[in-house]
């Protein structure tokens, strides 16, 4: 009997023994927590392990326990060698551990100018006394490079320096920068720029540097004349920017002139101008000669934004009469047209007689005596008139007596060519009433024509010709003139 019950209790630490190595291998082998029916197996065989019916039950639901525990065994894919491993511990040189990557230094790197496309090359113009940054980017960064350059001219028009001694400024992702800054100077310079990383590797980029003199000043004239005690002449400077920078005028020494109390200057308008200074600015100032003088007067035109001075120096005379006529249509208020031809006639003592034109096609003959108390008491007078043809002889020509239109007084005496006849011209003298030079646009009317030996046959005369030397036509022996 002892033997059966001894037989018993073994059995019975067998089955509890299992239980205990499957609940093992669940919590240290697969790492998998004991779900609430496992729990409930285990106290149920502990609380009735002294009834045999339900012990066979029980075993019953351990073996099931059992058959779970492998089947999650085999979700995860241990193959022999992995429980090899588990029980003789891991082996450091398995296939199955990936090892951890080697980080290589990059080599290789592009250097360009980002503000110019991520281009290579650039060409930078700038005016006198102006200031430009340039950034230069490296991609990928090199952090620990220093950046070099290298002048490929010897003009040195402009003054380099790399900011940082050409170190990365790391605060705007390692770029670097290069300032440029001109003078007075103008020309171009060239620049190699070059990064060499720690690795060896060298890239370069290149920038033209251009400085250009912004501002053109161009007048009228070198010399205007004015009439003592005669009308005020506007004078006019026109000057140009070409970065389109804003432009300030100013007469150098304006008051210190006005105060000698020869000329009067006055500015018309505006001294500084914003907009459109690149498409040409006028600055405009009256002139008046009080005196007989002659003054060099300095006009001096300042660009706002680089602080680039210019001067243009033009000469205004004071005389008692104007001795010096211009070749343009100034006074007439537009621009010399070079198809005009132009004849001048002073009546000198030293040359009486009239003149022709080059293309024979004018011949003209002062006849203004002046009332001053000079050597060449007669004006000056000027014809401008359209080129018609390369014909050189005429067979006829009209006559006609230039008047000024509101005193009457006769300005000159000229013949014409037939073709003129209707054709539009200009006529430019002295007006001793304005006490200045007048320009006036006429037009040839249409006259009797009166042969060349007319003309062969003109006296030199000093004074206004009689009416009998006129052609019969008119009221007063003059021929009307078509204004």
């Amino acid at each position: 009997m002892k033997s059966i019950l001894y037989i018993f209790f073994l059995s019975s630490l067998f089955l509890l023994s299992g239980c205990k190595v499957a609940d093992d291998i669940n919590k240290n082998i697969l790492e998998i927590d004991d779900d609430e029916d496992s729990d409930e197996i285990v106290s149920q065989y502990s609380d009735e392990n002294n009834s045999e019916d339900e012990t066979t039950a029980t075993k019953t639901e351990v073996n099931t326990s059992i058959i779970q525990v492998e089947t999650n065994i085999s979700k995860v894919d241990m193959n022999e060698s992995n429980i090899s491993n588990i029980g003789n511990g891991l082996d450091e040189n398995s296939s199955n551990i990936e090892p951890e990557p080697i980080i290589e230094d990059v080599k290789e790197f592009n250097l360009t100018l980002p503000d110019f496309n991520n281009s290579k090359y650039t060409k930078i113009i700038l005016g006198k006394n102006q200031h430009q940054t340039v950034t230069i980017r490296s991609t990928p960064k090199q952090p620990n490079t220093v950046l070099q350059y290298r002048e490929l001219t010897d003009n040195s028009v402009v003054d380099t320096k790399l900011s940082f001694d050409g170190k990365p400024i790391t605060t705007e992702n390692y770029d670097y920068k290069i300032d440029f800054s001109s003078g007075e100077a103008t020309g171009i310079d060239k620049f190699q720029i070059t990064l060499e990383n720690e690795n060896g590797y060298t890239d370069s980029l290149y920038i033209d540097v251009e400085v250009i003199d912004q501002i053109a000043l161009s007048g009228v004239r070198q010399t205007y004349t004015l009439v003592t005690d005669g009308d005020p002449q506007i004078i006019t400077i026109t000057a140009y920017n070409l970065l389109n920078n804003p432009l300030e005028f100013e007469i150098v020494d304006q008051d210190v002139i006005n105060e000698d109390g020869k000329l009067l200057l006055t500015v018309q308008g505006g001294k500084k101008f914003v907009q459109n200074t690149k498409m040409g600015v006028d600055f405009k100032f009256l002139a008046r000669g009080l005196k007989d003088t002659k003054e060099d007067v300095e006009i001096r035109v300042r660009d706002l934004k680089t602080g680039t001075e210019k001067s243009i120096f033009i000469k205004i005379e004071s005389v008692r009469r104007n001795t010096t006529f211009y070749t343009d249509l100034y006074e007439c208020g537009t621009d010399y047209n070079p198809n005009y031809d132009v004849t001048i006639d002073k009546n000198t003592p030293t040359s009486p007689d009239g003149v022709y034109s080059a293309d024979n096609a004018i011949y003209l003959k002062s006849t203004y005596e002046l009332s001053y108390d000079i050597d060449n008491r007669f004006s000056t007078v000027m014809i401008f008139h359209p080129v018609i043809s390369n014909q050189y002889s005429y067979d006829r020509y009209g006559k006609v007596y230039i008047q000024n239109v509101n005193t009457g007084k006769h300005i000159a005496t000229v013949y014409y060519a037939t073709p003129l006849q209707g054709v539009k011209y200009y006529i430019k003298y002295f007006d001793e009433d304005k006490n200045s030079v007048v320009c006036e646009k006429r037009t040839f009317p249409y006259l009797d024509t009166v042969s060349d030996q007319d003309i062969a046959n003109w006296a030199d005369q000093y004074v206004t010709p009689e009416t009998d030397l006129a052609p019969s036509s008119g009221m007063d022996g003059t021929i009307p003139v078509i204004f």
